[in-house]
């Protein structure tokens, strides 16, 4: 069972060893454990995994010896404390090797199972494992689980980071929770995370799915007054929504102030706007444009 001690990096595998010598507490065993955790830095990889396979196997005879002395034939208590070892650095070795070879075939059921899996092994994965997965489950679309699982690993003290943050604030907006996004953002700042380009991004695309435009251009106002700069797909993004809600004139004013700040517009910034010209009857302004886009060696795509 301990082969799958061999999956795990140098880092996770000294956690592991930390465990075992917290479990024996003033158990003799507790000694060697120790001989292995003070030269842990000085051996390969190869023999910390033999060490430690080796310990397991002293263990088991250590304790069995000693209940033999007793009188004891002792399976139940003595071997379950070492079998509850075994099983956590199996747990905790099964689910890093389901991550490091790719979450990309997995299913649903599989994901929560996973889940399941993580929050019960041995050392307890770190947020960086989680977030692996909640990823995973958020490109299947379920956003409110995400959220869910997110709320379970605070209470169990898992702490998020910034990377965390951010797959929360974009799960909020892609469900259609922009003031739970907003809310969100206080507390992320509080927890002493600055919002980034990524973090603003969701939020623009979840004030801009829910029609909040004004919300979303203020976003662009924070983002510039914190040194954060917008960047052409956050400007189409908000231009987009304008020209959907027949406000081309402020979706142009946009526009200009974009290549003010020195973004230049692309082919999708173009387009975005050549129809809302046209949808709203404005063929004489969309010619122009298209014109400008010409100029500027921008060519026009099928949609354009």
């Amino acid at each position: 069972q301990l082969c799958f001690f061999s999956v795990l990096s140098s880092p996770s595998r000294f956690r592991v060893l930390r465990v075992l010598r917290d479990r024996f507490g003033t158990n003799p065993i507790r000694g060697r454990i120790d001989c292995v955790w003070n030269f842990r830095l000085t051996q390969s990889n190869a023999e910390l995994i033999a060490s430690v396979i080796a310990l397991m196997a002293m263990g088991f005879l250590h304790l069995r010896r000693h209940r033999l002395e007793k009188g004891d034939s002792g399976t139940a208590l003595s071997f379950s404390r070492l079998l509850s070892i075994c099983f956590w650095v199996r747990a905790f070795c099964d689910y890093r090797k389901i991550l490091k070879n790719g979450l990309h075939s997995l299913q649903f059921n599989e994901a929560l199972d996973l889940f399941t899996h993580m929050v019960k092994s041995r050392p307890l994965p770190d947020i960086v494992d989680f977030t692996t997965l909640l990823t995973t489950i958020a490109k299947m679309k379920r956003f409110d689980v995400v959220i869910n699982l997110c709320e379970h690993l605070k209470t169990m003290g898992v702490s998020h980071d910034l990377y965390t943050c951010n797959l929360l604030m974009n799960c909020f907006c892609q469900s259609s929770q922009p003031y739970s996004a907003s809310s969100f953002l206080g507390k992320m700042m509080k927890l002493g995370f600055e919002p980034d380009i990524v973090t603003f991004t969701s939020l623009i695309n979840g004030f801009c799915l829910g029609n909040r435009i004004d919300d979303a251009i203020s976003m662009v106002d924070q983002m510039l007054a914190m040194g954060i700069t917008p960047d052409v797909v956050m400007y189409t993004t908000i231009i987009e929504c304008l020209c959907k809600n027949r406000l081309v004139d402020d979706a142009l004013s946009l526009f200009n102030q974009m290549e003010s700040n020195g973004i230049k517009p692309d082919v999708v910034t173009y387009t975005t706007l050549v129809n809302g010209l046209c949808n709203s009857g404005r063929w004489s302004d969309a010619a122009t444009l298209l014109n400008d886009m010409m100029r500027r060696n921008i060519n026009p795509d099928v949609i354009t």
